[in-house]
């Protein structure tokens, strides 16, 4: 909760960033009636927050249901007595917000920008220092630090550079994993309509996704939170879960599926008005998922100069703004001891995972199974 309370002050405040922090709240709907609302509360509370610029409450589902004007009328609540309403939570235009801080890091001089995929590192002959990366198309660059912020490429970019070498493999640490993911284009009407109200999400249940208001294009985005991994065999039988190395091929093969998937969520949320929906740009939202759903900060214990910024476990983008001051800390040996602890590539014990419905139990395979069999 500290680390999200500093990275929303910067959202609302900081040029970088506000031009394109929209806070509309986020409606939580928890079908699996875990205690996360609760919890929520009572952490704005301890921290002293609530109230004040915080402001965050259980409601009847009456109340969600005549938000923005009936806006969620059709909304699917099942039997619940209480849903979280989070007036202070906000969504973010991810695209321009990366574009811009680029842009600005580019512009110190310092920054050099290149855009290029890299197909392994440069190891030693012990496999024990890293020196730099390669590119596929053959660039070298060489480095005193190698910084892996490669998300849910890292497992297979570490076989890749070393099949032999397991200690240097993520291992258990952490697993690739997808969510589905469309656009709905809006009329004017609807768009200012679904703009001016909150986020919503269904955590549980067959609809379990997420909902964001459109944004300047009217694009409506709803994400079908049912998460699966893709479990491949590659490098002498290193077996490893990771995106398909040819994506689009995969999003036509499931376009029905991923279709079906999100029509599922958005009828559960907006009722007839969601049933209607045409999806565009339908793809997978690739993210490394960690077991406690903590991140990976580290030094690679078994690797001199190879450092960790992984493992994002679909919640990090929110942390955007202060990520690079804690990945600082830990290249310069000053992150606070718990955080290290916490964000160690070895870890003294896992902890509970906070948001168990994210954690991937099927395959990307079994997406066709499991259509086939509705």
């Amino acid at each position: 909760m500290k680390l999200a309370l500093e990275a929303k002050h910067l959202w609302r405040t900081d040029p970088l960033y506000k031009d394109f922090y929209y806070e509309r709240g986020l409606v939580w709907a928890d079908i699996n009636r875990s205690e996360f609302s609760k919890n929520v509360i009572a952490n704005y509370e301890g921290f002293g927050v609530k109230g004040s610029d915080e402001k965050c409450e259980l409601v009847t589902p009456d109340a969600i249901r005549d938000l923005n004007h009936g806006l969620f009328s059709g909304a699917d609540l099942g039997d619940l007595t209480e849903v979280l309403l989070n007036e202070s939570s906000g969504w973010v235009e991810a695209r321009e917000t990366l574009q811009k801080v680029i842009d600005a890091a580019v512009s110190t001089g310092v920054v050099k920008y290149i855009e290029t995929d890299i197909s392994s590192l440069i190891l030693d002959e012990d496999r024990s220092v890293c020196t730099g990366a390669r590119s596929v198309d053959g660039q070298v660059f060489i480095s005193d630090s190698v910084i892996l912020a490669t998300g849910a490429e890292t497992a297979r970019l570490l076989v890749k550079s070393s099949p032999e070498t397991p200690e240097l493999h993520v291992g258990s640490r952490m697993s690739a994993a997808g969510l589905i993911t469309g656009v709905v284009k809006l009329g004017q009407k609807d768009a200012e309509q679904f703009r001016s109200g909150p986020a919503f999400l269904l955590a549980g249940g067959e609809g379990q996704g997420g909902m964001i208001p459109p944004n300047a294009e009217n694009e409506l985005k709803i994400t079908c939170d049912l998460s699966f991994t893709n479990t491949i065999e590659i490098c002498n039988g290193n077996r490893i879960s990771t995106p398909p190395s040819d994506p689009l091929s995969n999003y036509s093969a499931f376009a029905a599926e991923m279709n079906h998937a999100l029509a599922t969520v958005s009828e559960h949320m907006l009722g007839d008005q969601g049933q209607a929906f045409e999806y565009e740009d339908c793809r997978i939202c690739w993210d490394a998922i960690t077991p406690d759903q903590n991140f990976i900060i580290c030094q690679h214990p078994r690797c001199k100069h190879l450092f960790m910024a992984t493992g994002g476990s679909f919640h990090s983008w929110k942390f955007f703004p202060i990520l690079g001051k804690y990945v600082v800390q830990m290249l310069e040996g000053q992150l606070d001891q718990s955080l290290a602890q916490r964000w160690a590539w070895d870890r003294d014990s896992i902890t509970s995972t906070t948001n168990e419905r994210m954690m991937p139990v099927r395959e990307m395979r079994d997406l066709k199974r499991n259509r086939s069999s509705t």
